[in-house]
């Protein structure tokens, strides 16, 4: 039994609780959670409609956009933190092309720059346009907006965008696509794309039906386009994909019913339930799971929010995961989801909840994070310091209920700006984005008496640590196998970009045991703080079961990535083989031969082997003429000739799956010979005439096939005719040459 190297991991968690008492949560710029205002103007006036993306090139560099209603009406602020949100400077987008803004989202290219994409209109006409804008420098300055979609004055109303880009590689890469609702007498889901960073293509429709909107978008790891909308007519989130780019669509799918379509929950809140839709395209484990979260009805008649997950771009759909984990039909609404996906392929999900206000009526923002590709989720985490209250947010936006009733009112309903607050009162979504070990949440905040834009960044890392090596099933001869993993929730890349000081220290546990159940522990390694661990005692030969789990400085344990891996260790050279044929001095065709040895057996190590054959003109296999490798059977069919008339030697060697290679036998000697007359295709032992007669009467009567048919093969073309017939004729009659002479 090797020796037990067992420590009581529990102290290490005691350890870890007091470095979190001595440390600052962040020395270097943001405290964990903390909720910072990012907006800096001193009106009463409304923040809401978030979105924000985490620089790809530098995880402290954060940026943030939301529409606000400073000036008195509808524009789109700007926020720009360089110390991962500890800190902010805001500013108002820059009127051109329209006066008024709306409806900002956010993203990002493969290249790093950061694109935000807005609904802007004029104040005098009807029309709307969705323009782009781009920074390369993380914020600190926009390009001039590119028009993707603008019909001009007379125009249609264009309404609730989204925008993504694919970051795939593939031939569509850094392609934007831009799906929204155009209203004109119903509503119908259009697309454009990039076809230049200045230039997007002509709207083309993706829905069948009308009555839709909310449309999102995503990129499978193909390239293929995916986008989601709510339909109003048919009460259910339907899904279109696009194999071309986004030129072409096919036909809409259902994903899911719907119990209830877009209406106001208690306190005047308006609540869609739009498809919150991303793509895993990280290579990683659930590499190509595209996933919808969306809020729902539940039995009480309050919202939850549930998550789907398709495997196959949107052809089939999972049941429906709850992600909260308040208790069931507590009367409590959950709603403003929005889900990211990290590098890792972690999955984090952000909403407002109200499980908090047993009135359900002040709601507070939470995020959870999942690990399983959406099957399961963590104990979910309040953000937000303070709850908010409708009661302080609601302002009526007149201006723009007016030309909502003119566009796509119902003529019959009278216009009553009673029924026009801002925005839905405080929006329709939040911002969420993702980066390594950490996540940055933008919403709406009332805690000052009004709506105003609050931020916060939470650590992801109480992720278990992927496992890298040994990877599951190695079978090694290495009785010191290195044990490796990677740190939770970041990459190398993200590390190097992001100080030290601002990622929580995790201390990892390594055990290693015979038992899949860990009953004994037979190995084990607590307080590493690197990503790999070599025992200093060798591993017995046998099967082991591993796993590693991490703690951070605030004394919360990951829990395993997986159950566990597997490592087979051997370290053992496989015995040698038996001979058994061709037996020692044995005659064999040397045109074919079989030769054969008894099968070595490993069980006790688990391990199967493979054999290798030698055959060679001399005992010192100088000359070796075949050589065939990995061979799974204890025998082999050699269909190569050797030399005719040749004394020749063979040997056999195992070598198992740990690399562990046996001795050879020793050589055996065999001789070879045709195992026919060349020319007698009767049988007989001899060449004459009814060697002819046979084979004529083989090709043109149908008689039996010489046997073996080669030996009927007079002139050595490598087929049998009429010609070989001839050849015996001349060879018995004429002195002509002998059979296989020119072979």
């Amino acid at each position: 039994m090797p020796v037990r190297a067992k420590q009581n991991f529990g102290a290490l968690v005691l350890f870890a609780a007091v470095i979190a008492l001595l440390v600052p949560p962040a020395v270097f710029g943001w405290v964990e959670g903390q909720n910072i205002k990012i907006n800096t103007d001193n009106t009463a006036e409304l923040q809401n409609e978030q979105a924000c993306v985490i620089n790809p090139l530098n995880g402290d560099n954060v940026v943030a956009i939301w529409r606000d209603f400073r000036l008195g009406f509808r524009r789109v602020g700007v926020g720009v933190s360089n110390d991962g949100g500890a800190t902010w400077t805001d500013s108002l987008v820059g009127v051109p092309p329209y006066d008024r803004h709306s409806d900002p989202v956010m993203s990002y290219d493969a290249d790093g720059n950061l694109l935000m994409n807005i609904l802007a209109f004029p104040s005098t006409a009807g029309n709307s346009g969705l323009f782009v804008w781009t920074s390369t420098d993380g914020g600190a300055s926009w390009s001039e907006p590119v028009a993707a979609v603008d019909e001009g004055p007379g125009g249609p109303f264009e309404d609730k965008q989204w925008m993504n880009v694919d970051r795939t590689g593939g031939t569509f890469n850094n392609r934007v696509y831009v799906p929204w609702a155009r209203f004109t007498s119903s509503s119908r889901i259009y697309l454009v794309h990039s076809i230049t960073p200045t230039i997007y293509s002509s709207p083309v429709p993706v829905s069948d039906a009308f009555s839709v909107q909310w449309p999102t978008v995503t990129v499978t790891p193909d390239g293929t386009v995916l986008v989601a909308w709510v339909s109003f007519g048919l009460s259910r989130i339907m899904l279109d994909r696009s194999t071309d780019g986004g030129d072409t669509w096919g036909v809409d799918k259902t994903v899911v019913s719907l119990t209830g379509i877009p209406q106001n929950i208690n306190g005047g809140i308006l609540i869609f339930p739009y498809p919150a839709m991303e793509t895993d395209i990280t290579g990683g484990p659930y590499n190509g799971t595209t996933y919808i979260l969306y809020s729902g009805f539940a039995a009480d008649g309050s919202t939850d929010l549930s998550l789907l997950r398709s495997t196959n771009k949107g052809d089939t759909w999972s049941a429906p995961v709850r992600i909260h984990d308040d208790p069931l039909n507590n009367g409590a609404d959950q709603f403003h989801p929005w889900i990211a996906i990290n590098e890792d392929g972690i999955l984090t999900a952000s909403w407002y909840d109200r499980r908090l206000d047993p009135n359900n009526l002040n709601f507070d923002l939470y995020i959870a994070h999942s690990f399983d590709g959406g099957a399961t989720w963590t104990a979910n985490r309040r953000i937000s310091e303070v709850s908010s209250s409708p009661a302080q947010a609601l302002k009526v936006d007149q201006e723009f209920y007016s030309r909502w009733h003119a566009a796509i009112g119902s003529p019959e309903e009278p216009l009553d700006p009673a029924k026009a607050p801002r925005a839905g009162l405080i929006g329709e979504y939040t911002g969420l984005s993702t980066r390594g070990d950490v996540a940055q949440v933008v919403f709406t905040d009332t805690r000052n008496g009004n709506q105003d834009t609050y931020s916060a960044r939470a650590t992801i890392g109480f992720m278990p640590p992927p496992l890298v090596a040994p990877a599951n099933g190695t079978i090694t001869n290495g009785s010191l196998p290195t044990f490796s993993w990677r740190k939770a929730g970041a990459t190398p890349a993200e590390i190097a970009n992001f100080p030290a000081t601002t990622v929580q220290p995790l201390y990892y546990r390594v055990q290693v045991d015979d038992d899949s159940l860990f009953g004994s522990v037979d190995y084990q390694a607590v307080g590493i703080t690197g990503t790999s661990h070599q025992f200093p005692a060798p591993l017995a030969d046998g099967r082991w079961f591993w796993r590693v789990d991490a703690v951070n400085d605030s004394g919360r344990v990951t829990g395993y990535a997986e159950p566990y891996r597997v490592v087979t260790i051997d370290t053992q050279a496989p015995a040698q083989p038996t001979l058994l044929a061709p037996a020692e001095d044995e005659s064999v065709d040397y045109l074919s031969q079989l030769f054969s040895w008894t099968a070595v057996d490993k069980a006790p190590q688990g391990t199967a082997v493979r054999y290798e054959l030698q055959v060679a003109t001399d005992t010192g296999f100088g000359t070796v003429l075949i050589n065939p490798t990995g061979l799974t059977t204890p025998q082999f069919e050699n269909s190569t000739p050797l030399p005719d008339g040749a004394a020749l030697y063979y040997r056999v060697r195992a070598r198992d799956l740990a690399l562990n290679v046996g001795d050879y036998t020793v050589p055996r000697r065999f001789f070879t010979g045709s195992a026919f007359v060349c020319g007698d295709a009767d049988g007989t032992g001899a060449v004459n005439i009814s060697d002819a007669v046979y084979l004529i009467n083989y090709i043109f009567a149908g008689g039996p096939a010489p046997d073996p048919l080669l030996a009927a093969d007079a002139d050595c073309t490598g087929a049998v005719t009429i010609s070989d017939a001839v050849y015996l004729i001349a060879f018995i009659f004429s002195g002509g040459p002998a059979p296989c002479a020119g072979c």
